[in-house]
């Protein structure tokens, strides 16, 4: 199976901001 250029960075996109969440979470509870 081969994963194209788009879905990988819209995956990378996605699991930056997911992060960022998680952090944003931790800071203000």
């Amino acid at each position: 199976m081969k994963i194209d250029n788009h879905t990988r960075v819209t995956r990378t996109l996605y699991v930056r901001v997911a992060q960022r969440q998680e952090v944003s979470e931790g800071r203000f509870e």
